[in-house]
Formats: C-alpha cells, sequence, structure tokens
C-alpha cells in the first residue's frame, strides 16, 4: 500500500463525518427537519415575487404582500409607511424618430428586463421626516411667493438634491438595515412607460380632459401655486401616481424626469431628461425611492 493511500480514510469513516456535518449544518441554520428551511426560502422568495412591498418607516420592517385595497384610504402609507410596487418589463427607453421630444430627448433603445420595486407615491414630507429627520423644504420659503411651497404630511418633499437623497438612503441603511435608492434613468422610464414605448403613461393624448386627469402641470394647474398633495390624479396603469407633473424627480444619473406643476406637459413625457447637479436644491424637485430586497 501506498503512502498516499494509507492516508485515506474508510468509507465509513467519510459517510459518517458527512453525515455529523450536516446535521450541525441543520442546526445552525435554526431548524431540524425540512419545514424551517422551506419557510425560510418562501419567505425569500416571496420578498422578491410579491406584488407590492410595505416598508413600516419607523421599524425598517418590510412586508410582501398581493395586493393593497387600503391604498389610498389608509394615510400610514403616505406617511409612516412606504409602498413599493414591483415592476418586471422590458421596454423602450428615449424617442424614436419623429415622435414628440425627437432630437431632444435620446434615442430609441430596447432594454432588458429588469426587477426592481417603486415606491407607489412620491416621498412625501412625513415620509422624508422619518428617513432623514429633516424639512429641507422649509428653507425654500420664500417671503414674495410663499405660496410655492406648500407644507403638510402628504404634500412631495422638495428641496431635495441628488446628494441629499443617497445621504439619506444611507444613513436609513446604517439605521434599519432596509436598502432604499434613487431610481435609475431606466427604472423610472420602464415604470412610466409600462412596458411600451408610450410619451406618456396615459398614452399619446394631449386633449385637455386627459392631461387634466392624468398631471399637474402648467397647463392644467391654473391658478394653483405650489405642488399639491401625492396621489391627487389618475394613477399610470402599473399604480403609479404623480409620475408626471407637481414635482420633477431625481434619478441616480443626476438627471429630473416627469415635469412639475411649473413646467408645460411636453417636459412631463418619458423620455425627456433634464440635467441637474448633484448638490442643487430647487422647490420643484423631489424624490420617488426604488426599494432594495
Amino acid at each position: 500500500m501506498t503512502r498516499s493511500m494509507r492516508m485515506l480514510p474508510a468509507r465509513g469513516a467519510v459517510c459518517a463525518a458527512a453525515l455529523v456535518i450536516g446535521a450541525l449544518l441543520l442546526g445552525g441554520c435554526g431548524g431540524s427537519g425540512t419545514g424551517s428551511q422551506d419557510e425560510g426560502l418562501s419567505a425569500a422568495i416571496a420578498k422578491t415575487r410579491a406584488s407590492y412591498q410595505v416598508l413600516d418607516l419607523l421599524t425598517g420592517n418590510v412586508h410582501p404582500s398581493g395586493q393593497i385595497p387600503d391604498l389610498l384610504s389608509n394615510p400610514l402609507y403616505r406617511t409612516t409607511s412606504m409602498v413599493f410596487r414591483r415592476v418586471h418589463l422590458a421596454g423602450t427607453v428615449g424617442t424614436a424618430s419623429g415622435a414628440l421630444g425627437a432630437g431632444v430627448d435620446q434615442g430609441a433603445a430596447a432594454v432588458a428586463p429588469d426587477r426592481f420595486y417603486l415606491a407607489v407615491f412620491e416621498t412625501t414630507q412625513a415620509q422624508w421626516q422619518v428617513i432623514a429627520a429633516s424639512t429641507p423644504w422649509t428653507t425654500l420659503i420664500s417671503a414674495t411667493a410663499p405660496e410655492d411651497v406648500r407644507v403638510g404630511d402628504t404634500y412631495p418633499a422638495i428641496g431635495i438634491s441628488l446628494d441629499l437623497a443617497n445621504t439619506a438612503c444611507q444613513g436609513y441603511l446604517s439605521a434599519r438595515n432596509v436598502h432604499l435608492a434613487v431610481p435609475s434613468d431606466v427604472q423610472w422610464e420602464i415604470a412610466a412607460r409600462a412596458g411600451t414605448a408610450s410619451t406618456y403613461a396615459w398614452g399619446e393624448s394631449l386633449a385637455p380632459a386627459v392631461v387634466t386627469a392624468n398631471a399637474l402641470v402648467a397647463e392644467t394647474a391654473g391658478a394653483t401655486r405650489g405642488a399639491q398633495p401625492v396621489a391627487g390624479f389618475a394613477p399610470s396603469t402599473l399604480g403609479f401616481y404623480d409620475l408626471h407633473g407637481n414635482v420633477w424627480e431625481l434619478s441616480a444619473e443626476a438627471h429630473l424626469r416627469g415635469g412639475s406643476w411649473n413646467d408645460p406637459v411636453s417636459t412631463a413625457r418619458a423620455a425627456n431628461r433634464a440635467d441637474i447637479d448633484s448638490a442643487t436644491r430647487h422647490l420643484l424637485v423631489g424624490v420617488r425611492f426604488v426599494y432594495q430586497p
């Protein structure tokens, strides 16, 4: 018998060792038997496949859900909780030749499917105060036009720079171990278009009645000044509110998306991107977060 052969353990010893190690691993995972493992796996799958994720901002607890029947009637979803909608779609970003915005927007391009959770509402002032413990909009109130800065729990948080939003996300991750982020341009646009190549979430129509039902922009604001409480207009096909109008929304690439109450509907088109410095704060700018399970 060679030296190398003498060093090999007997087959029975290998099997016994494997059984012992397996038992230890099972015990280390918190259970004996398949029930607890299956439950843990099911919970993990639910976190990435549920239609909605509801984040309790105060505790950091996240609850997957198939539907939210009281989305508009429950005030907590716009104050101390945040609801995220799952998006898993291929689609088109940019604008095709000959369409509204062609030559200004980037050219049309197909994008691969991406799975992410985007907040159903623009971040409200109440939600921002829980996440970041600050009120940046109060420093923007002007003595000459105080009506341009509306203050209230369900009004969108404004005066948010990209740097401020990223810092808030990092702070919340450290405090609650929940990963929030500013959406990428592709994520925002895919959600707005719901996998289509349409100019707006509602399609192509610029008929006054259609725009009035769907977005707070300059043409529909009339004498109204300032952003309005979130969810005041019809939702998109996927159930997102205020993707067009109310306030511009930040993207991770330092762009503004979706237009505002003070800008024409043409600027609110899904493909439009306006540049902004990462440190700039403005009364027309807010943010909508992505949740990363």
